[in-house]
């Protein structure tokens, strides 16, 4: 009998990881009066493990929205660079773990219309997330 275990919190490892999304929907019943929206959202992050359990890293988040109804549109980019720290509470052999991450963000949006000139602005805040973490491999 034997046992491995593999860490993934460890001094020296890479955190990688990201999210992505597309959605889109068409409403409506004449061409005037339809309305047709598209959303499209990729995340990816990446982290080095400074310390045991303890990772810092950069999630980067770009989410796209266009929206149409008759021959108006519009289109709404969110970007946002957040440098992060991650830490782990349990031991790094544990297959599941719990963590918190704190991270500080910042925003770009951009907003498009068609009978309107581009209106862009930025703003900063910050996000502290918490929960568990399972690591399948």
């Amino acid at each position: 009998m034997a046992l491995i275990a593999n860490s993934q919190i460890k001094k020296g490892q890479f955190l990688v990881g990201g999210k992505i999304g597309f959605s889109a929907a068409n409403y409506g019943r004449s061409p005037t009066s339809n309305y047709k929206t598209t959303n499209i959202f990729i995340s990816p992050n990446i982290g080095y493990f400074i310390i045991d359990k303890l990772a810092a890293g950069a999630k980067i988040d770009f989410w796209s929205n266009h929206q149409s109804v008759g021959e108006s549109s519009s289109t709404t980019t969110l970007t946002t660079l957040s440098p992060f720290a991650s830490y782990y509470f349990l031991h790094p052999a544990k297959m599941v773990n719990i963590f918190v991450d704190i991270s500080y963000n910042n925003y770009k949006n951009k907003y498009t219309n068609q009978s309107q000139p581009s209106n862009t602005y930025g703003s900063n805040g910050y996000t502290i997330a918490a929960g568990p973490s399972i690591f399948l491999n």
